[in-house]
Formats: structure tokens, sequence, C-alpha cells
């Protein structure tokens, strides 16, 4: 075997480590949040939130739902920089899951309705 498919080989198993890795960490972590009717998300753990000291933040478009798992898509106040986390059913019970599964999918059609408005201005 080539010299360079071994340095490759190496650098590819060390980067699907290092992946791997950061996403069991976040699973490990416990994290508390509540969501606001207007979809202003307060993390009670300031790190969950992006690792800000501002803990407060605002869903964004882009979240991802299935029975399994969400996506939950959120920026904070501060310099509007996008996060993400992946939550799964069994993290939470399914009435918060199912609340936050809706909220994600109002915030996704709210997206999509500012983007897409109707002919002629109807309403």
């Amino acid at each position: 075997m080539p010299w360079w498919a071994l340095l490759l080989a190496t650098a590819l198993l060390l980067a699907c480590y290092s992946f791997g890795y950061r996403a069991f960490q976040q699973l490990q972590q416990g994290v508390r949040l509540t969501l606001n009717p207007d979809g202003s998300v307060y993390w009670f753990d300031a790190a969950a939130a992006g690792g800000n000291t501002a803990a407060s933040a605002q869903l964004c478009h882009g979240g991802l739902v299935s029975q399994w798992a969400l996506r939950l898509n959120w920026q904070t106040g501060k310099g509007k920089r996008a996060y993400q986390r992946w939550i799964f059913a069994d993290q939470c019970s399914s009435a918060e899951f199912r609340a936050l599964a809706r909220a994600i999918n109002q915030q996704n059609w709210q997206q999509h309705a500012d983007n897409n408005p109707k002919p002629g201005g109807l309403k």
C-alpha cells in the first residue's frame, strides 16, 4: 500500500472518530429548555444555547421533524449565529415532543408563507 493511501486512511479515521465523539458528547449532556408561544427558546444551561452567556434564543426555519427525532434550529439574540441540536423522542415526554414538533413545523410553514406570497396579494 502506498504511503499516501495510508496517510489518507489515517486522516479519514481520525475525522470519523472526532465526529462520532462530538455527537456522543452532545447526547450525554442533559438540557432543559422552555419554548414560548412566540417561538422564543430559553435554555436553562447557557452552554447548550451555543456556548454563549445569553441563554435566550429564537427558533428559526430549517428544523426537521420525524417520529423518532427532531432537529431544532435556533439563533441567539447577539450576532444572530445559527445553531442546531438533535432531540430524540426518548429524551422527553411524548407531549413535550409533540409540542416541539408543532413549533418547528409552524416555524417552517411561516417561513414558506413569507417566501411564497399568494398571487394578486390575496391573503
